[in-house]
């Protein structure tokens, strides 16, 4: 793993690497926004990430410096797409894109030059993750009604 001071270990999980691939299929030709990556993320994986899952993956690959983040949208980092192809042209299916992925995500962190690493992660809220899930799935109006009563709630307390 990685031996310098000044970066802590990231321990990378099966839903890093799904993440990973959601924001290249997402971010082909620009950076692509949160809804764009879960829609992408559901066409791989037939699921929608948790918020968990989406911000610490986040976290964790823009701090890896496999990620990059402008204005709130985000793409494979310059020196990690070449790399992402090379892998995904090796794999069969999304399955094997993922386990392969992860295989690089865990062996290669300590080799990425400290200075693509970006310290820290990007800030995500649970109310912006909320509200692109729900354009994403295009709620009824009634889904609508009880998303904005549930905010609301938690608001309260």
């Amino acid at each position: 793993m990685n031996n310098g001071d000044s970066h802590k270990e990231i321990h990378f999980t099966w839903t890093d690497a799904w993440l990973l691939q959601a924001i290249a299929m997402a971010a082909r030709k620009q950076p692509a926004t949160i809804e764009k990556i879960i829609a992408a993320g559901d066409a791989i994986m037939h699921a929608v990430f948790t918020f968990e899952e989406f911000g610490l993956g986040l976290a964790k690959l823009t701090t890896g410096g496999y990620v990059a983040e402008e204005a709130g949208k985000f793409q494979l980092s310059p020196h990690f797409s070449s790399a992402f192809m090379r892998l995904a042209r090796q794999a069969r299916s999304w399955r094997e894109v993922n386990e392969t992925l992860l295989a690089f995500l865990v062996r290669e962190y300590g080799k990425v030059d400290a200075a693509t690493k970006q310290q820290p992660g990007p800030s995500l809220s649970l109310a912006d993750f909320e509200e692109a899930v729900i354009h994403y799935i295009h709620p009824t109006p009634t889904l609508t009604r009880l998303m904005n009563l549930f905010k609301r709630l938690r608001n309260q307390n």
